[in-house]
């Protein structure tokens, strides 16, 4: 037997005002109620030392808040670090996701 998938949609924003907030809310209920699975990730953003850190959470479950703490790091040969956590208790616990090293890459042409 095939199993019949939902279409999802990911709505992603800065959450700049709590209008803005509602009108998202809003929107991912819309949705809902279409029959589309309507992740909301609401993202923030610093700047921490020489670092650049994201973090933000998602709800890819009813009731369960995960929760993503990105952070690029500049590295003394010109590289940037990438390390992406999650954390499923509220932030008391981040395990890596993803760890990598960003170079550039010279294309002759």
């Amino acid at each position: 037997m095939t199993e019949v998938k939902h279409p999802t949609a990911l709505i992603s924003y800065s959450h700049d005002s709590p209008e803005h907030e509602q009108r998202v809310l809003d929107l991912s209920n819309r949705l809902r109620a279409r029959g589309i699975d309507a992740l909301v990730d609401q993202i923030d953003g610093h700047v921490n030392g020489h670092e650049m850190v994201m973090s933000g959470a998602d709800y890819p479950e009813a009731g369960v808040t995960r929760m993503h703490r990105v952070t690029w790091t500049p590295r003394s040969d010109g590289s940037v670090e990438e390390l992406w956590q999650i954390s499923l208790d509220a932030g008391r616990v981040w395990r890596n996701h993803f760890d990598g090293i960003f170079r550039r890459v010279k294309i002759d042409g």
